[in-house]
């Protein structure tokens, strides 16, 4: 989609300095469905663009390479990760607050192909943090029961 006429700083009320987030996201609800992302543009703001690196990684992907997968039918969610690959993974589940609500740990082996999250909180959104002494990556938690 190419929108040549629209001054996007004064429809969103933007402000003197045009400065906003940009992202993306896609919701199934309660189902579990791959969303990937497979290419996106952005063109004439180079001068705009702060900053194209993800703030939530480590700047190498590897928070790309970790997911977790909600399964509604077994009330229970699955953790996958290729990002650390030898030892093991402490796997932490913090609250909006940081409070710290579980502990867990995991070879690094075993997150490739899947292990379940023994945390069952209740609605809300969450943050499960793994790392293996040299990465960290964290990941947000959405839970709708």
């Amino acid at each position: 989609m190419v929108v040549d006429s629209v001054d996007i700083a004064s429809l969103l009320g933007l402000g003197p300095t045009g400065t906003a987030w940009m992202g993306f996201t896609s919701a199934t609800g309660k189902s579990v469905e791959r969303h990937e992302l497979l290419s996106w543009r952005m063109s004439d703001c180079s001068g705009l663009l702060a900053t194209s690196v993800d703030e939530g990684s480590d700047g190498h992907g590897a928070s790309g390479a970790s997911r977790i997968v909600p399964m509604p039918s077994r009330d229970a969610a699955r953790l996958f990760s290729t990002a650390m690959t030898e030892g093991k993974v402490t796997i932490v589940l913090y609250d909006v607050t940081g409070a710290t609500l579980g502990t867990t740990v995991a070879g690094a082996g075993e997150l490739a192909y899947g292990v379940d999250l023994p945390f069952r909180p209740s609605t809300g959104t969450y943050y499960i943090h793994l790392t293996d002494g040299m990465r960290s990556i964290t990941l947000p938690w959405v839970v709708m029961r």
